[in-house]
């Protein structure tokens, strides 16, 4: 979407305001493909927030973990999807690197999750003007916990 500012960060709710006002502005000069590019976006952000909101109601900071094997990554992979089109806009590469011996973690992966989102956003933020910003994901084992 070459017209759509660079302005997108990991909050779809930034997105959507970002977008709603780029086509406000011009929506009388775009042409009508455009403007659906526009709608399209601001549906798939719809869709995360959705998404975040369930996963909000759902979690608990009292709830039981219900913990899980899980493929490291698979779990990264699917993380990953959330924010990948947010940080590309923003010129961040996120790059993961799986030790066999940390192929699988037991843990809850909808807590983890959550945690990752938040740690995902801080370290995006963090990179805000930087030169060819990368974000790093390792995973290993070390005696008997995934690091």
């Amino acid at each position: 979407m070459g017209v759509y500012s660079n302005s997108a960060c990991t909050n779809p709710i930034n997105s959507i305001k970002t977008t709603i006002s780029v086509l406000r502005n011009k929506v009388d000069s775009f042409p009508r493909e455009t403007v659906v590019e526009y709608i399209d976006r601001v549906l798939l952000d719809v869709n995360r927030v959705e998404l975040l909101l369930k996963d909000l109601r759902n979690f608990s900071m009292y709830e039981n973990p219900d913990l899980k094997n899980v493929h490291m990554t698979a779990f990264l992979n699917n993380l990953l999807s959330i924010v990948e089109r947010d940080f590309s806009a923003n010129d961040i590469r996120l790059r993961t690197i799986v030790r066999p011996e940390g192929e699988w973690g037991f843990f809850d992966p909808r807590a983890l999750q959550h945690i990752l989102l938040n740690v995902l956003t801080n370290a995006s933020d963090a990179l805000t003007g930087r030169t060819a910003p990368e974000i790093a994901i390792s995973v290993f084992k070390m005696a008997d916990r995934i690091i």
